[in-house]
């Protein structure tokens, strides 16, 4: 991960419900749920409906600042899942609105052995558009319950 979940601070504008209303065929309807799992974590639910099943996933996530930049440190949460095997999230967050960017590993070229290494190289690439996701932005919506 990109810090120490234990210093991590639960960011309370994500805590809810988002949905994803896609126009574009390739993006189904999905709906992401975030729960504080303790002080510093959060447990993530997302699903969307693919092909008449539910597929459904459950994470667990926290956040990491750098340089007023927010990423989700993300962890599947399955058998299946290594331990140290992590997916970061660029988002933001203004009013009922969530964008995010997932990160791709296109430009990792060296394993990072420690999350300071690892933090130092997303610092230096923070304007790096190769480093995320060439489908650009997902916007998400509150859901008001």
């Amino acid at each position: 991960p990109l810090s120490i979940p234990s210093r991590a601070k639960i960011d309370k504008e994500l805590l809810g419900v988002w949905r994803l209303d896609s126009t574009d065929e390739e993006e189904k309807p999905a709906t992401i749920v975030f729960y504080p799992f303790n002080d510093h974590e959060f447990v993530v639910v997302s699903w969307e409906i693919k092909e008449g099943e539910d597929d459904v996933n459950l994470m667990k996530a926290f956040v990491t600042i750098i340089r007023d930049t927010k990423f989700l440190n993300i962890q599947e949460l399955s058998p299946e899942t290594k331990e140290d095997k992590w997916m970061f999230v660029e988002y933001s967050v203004s009013g009922d609105e969530l964008t995010l960017r997932i990160v791709m590993d296109k430009l990792f070229r060296q394993k990072f052995n420690t999350s300071r290494a690892l933090r130092r190289f997303f610092k230096d690439n923070l304007e790096n558009q190769e480093l995320y996701n060439k489908n650009d932005k997902m916007l998400l919506k509150r859901v008001r319950i």
